[in-house]
Parts: structure tokens; C-alpha cells; sequence
């Protein structure tokens, strides 16, 4: 299940030389689409210029930014709450590095879901040139609401319950020529002048939907081809990794072939089993290498390589890791049973 988390902002550290600028130094280009009521945002340094514009409701945030860059610039984010929502990317490539290890890539063309936790900094690099894009983020209670007055759309909100969040992007879709524009009308200064509650819920209502229609369709395909339940796919690759303890798929794979994100994966994995995927395939180990030690006459070194373990010591490790007696004594006590 998720965690709660609000609407809220995407917060971005700009470098020294950046200069916040007055609305009324704002360069024409960008004035002329200002909407009234919005909070606007621009600077510019010798990196060049950032500007955004976002509209802020108790259960969604909706905003667009721009970069035109002028030399290379790293920047840093920030989210002292929990971030949720929809990135739409019209212009320019963003790879976005959270908390030094998980990387999203907001590609041009695409739109996604994603997450980031509370607390969660992230760093991007820009190149020379112009970035534009949007994102729409929502409260827990919004898109929980939203998912209950559409029945039809259940499989795809259980698919993003079961992909639970991690500081990654959990679905990604082409973005189609109409999606791209209900964001430019829905910040269309010409259009609307000024900020209009019920224009903005209307184009959010049909972004999300969107959405979770292509979800519903990937994640029913899915289904269809068996790749997609739960706790049935957890079960499957518990059976898998009792199967291949010895020389089993990588986790990313596991994770893959069960249609989860790793983080979502993972968690799910102990949940159903009380152990991580990596624990279950050491306890397979250990059971079959007791199995063997006690019914053959296998040397340690022969039984340590077969079930999957660098080395004698290293099976040794495992054992006393697990709370096991030291593999000698099951070889022992093997003996004793069969004299």
C-alpha cells in the first residue's frame, strides 16, 4: 500500500550566480504566457534561465518549467515532503540521479509516473539548449477517490499499489498528440487569462484518465500473458528460486518477470515470504546442502559449489548466518543414521 503522501511542488536548487527575477523583468517571451493567479517563478544567471509557473490546490499541484541553457549546469533537488505524480516531457532529456543510486530519465516525447520520498535529493545535469515539460502531482487521498469513482480503471490502481514506491519512474508511455494538447491548453494565457478551478480539474481529471487507461491496457496485457498478479507472481518466483537456488536470474530479472519495479519486488517478496528474495535463495542452499550431506559422500568443497556457494567457508558463513549447526555435524550425524 502507499504511504500518505500530499500534492506538492518540485523544488529545484539553482546555482549561485542565479538572479530571481521581479515579474516585471521577466523577458517578454515568458511574460506573454503568464497566467493570472499562478505562482511564477524565473531566474536567470550565466547558465542561462529558469522559469515556471504552478497552480496549487489542497489535492494537486499542477505546474510547467522551462530551462533555456546557455553551458552546461548541474542542478539539485529536494522534497521535504513525499512527491507523486505525472511528468510529461516535451523538450530536452533529463536524467535525474535520487539519493546517489536510483536514477530517473525523463525522456522527451514520454510521459511517466513516479515517486520520491520525503527527504529524497536529487542532481541533473543540463546541456546546452531548451527543456520544457510539465507534472501534475496528487495527495494519497486524491488518487485513491479518483480510482474509486472509476471501477473500471481497479487493475490499474492495483498495479501501482503492488509496485510500491521507490524513488524510480513505475510506468512510462509514449505520450500521444492529444495529451500534448490538453497540457498546452491548459496553459494557454491566450486561452483562459486567468486561473480558472473548475478548467484546471477538468484537464487534470483527463490526464489522469488517460493515464490510467494506458495503465489498465499494459497492465491487463500482463495479465493476459501471466505476468501480472501480485502475490501469484511472488509465489511463482519463490518457486523459480527453489528450482535454480544454485545458479538463479539476477533481481532486476526476477523483479522484470514479475512485472515489478526491484523495490516493489522486494518488499513484496517479504511480505509474502517473511524473507527477502536474497534470503530465500540462501535457505534453498542450506536445505539442499544438509539434504546432501547427510544421504551422500560428496566432499564439502563438491556439495559448497553445487547448491551455489563461492566456497567451503563461504557455505559455512551462510550456515551459521541461519542459525544452522557447522555442515560436519549434519555430515556426522548422516553417517550415524545410516550405520
Amino acid at each position: 500500500m502507499y504511504p500518505e503522501f500530499i500534492a506538492t511542488e518540485i523544488a529545484i536548487r539553482l546555482p549561485m550566480s542565479a538572479q530571481v527575477e521581479k515579474p516585471q523583468n521577466i523577458p517578454d517571451a515568458y511574460r506573454r504566457e503568464i497566467i493570472k493567479g499562478a505562482r511564477i517563478n524565473y531566474v536567470e544567471g550565466d547558465f542561462g534561465c529558469h522559469f515556471s509557473q504552478t497552480f496549487i490546490q489542497r489535492d494537486w499541484t499542477f505546474g510547467i518549467f522551462r530551462f533555456d541553457i546557455k553551458r552546461l549546469q548541474k542542478f539539485h533537488t529536494f522534497n521535504n515532503l513525499a512527491f507523486t505524480g505525472l511528468h510529461f516531457s516535451l523538450k530536452g532529456e533529463v536524467n535525474n540521479l535520487i539519493d546517489r543510486k536510483s536514477k530517473l530519465v525523463f525522456s522527451p516525447g514520454k510521459y511517466g509516473f513516479y515517486y520520491m520520498p520525503a527527504g529524497s535529493m536529487g542532481a541533473f545535469t543540463l546541456n546546452t539548449g531548451s527543456y520544457k515539460g510539465y507534472y501534475l502531482s496528487f495527495s494519497s487521498t486524491y488518487l485513491s477517490y479518483f480510482c474509486h469513482q472509476h471501477p473500471d480503471l481497479q487493475l490499474a490502481y492495483t498495479w501501482l499499489q503492488a509496485n510500491n514506491p521507490s524513488s524510480e519512474m513505475l510506468a512510462e508511455f509514449e505520450m500521444p498528440e492529444e495529451m500534448i494538447r490538453i497540457l498546452e491548453s491548459a496553459f494557454s494565457s491566450s486561452k483562459i487569462g486567468s486561473y480558472n478551478n473548475v478548467y484546471f480539474q477538468h484537464k487534470i481529471t483527463d490526464l489522469l484518465l488517460r493515464f490510467l487507461k494506458q495503465l489498465q491496457e499494459s497492465v491487463s496485457m500482463q495479465t493476459k500473458m501471466g505476468k501480472f498478479s501480485p502475490t501469484g507472481n511472488i509465489l511463482n518466483a519463490a518457486e523459480y528460486l527453489e528450482l535454480n537456488f544454485n545458479n538463479p536470474k539476477s533481481m532486476p530479472e526476477l523483479a522484470r518477470d514479475a512485472g515489478m519495479t526491484l523495490r516493489a519486488f522486494e518488499r513484496r517478496f517479504k511480505d509474502v515470504k517473511s524473507v527477502s528474495p536474497k534470503e530465500y535463495i540462501q535457505i534453498c542452499r542450506v536445505n539442499e546442502a544438509i539434504g546432501l550431506l547427510q544421504h551422500t559422500r560428496y566432499s564439502m568443497d563438491t556439495i559448497a559449489a553445487h547448491v551455489g556457494f563461492s566456497d567451503r567457508s563461504h557455505m559455512n558463513r551462510i550456515f551459521k548466518r541461519l542459525g544452522k549447526r557447522m555442515p560436519s555435524l549434519y555430515r556426522e550425524s548422516g553417517n550415524s543414521d545410516q550405520e
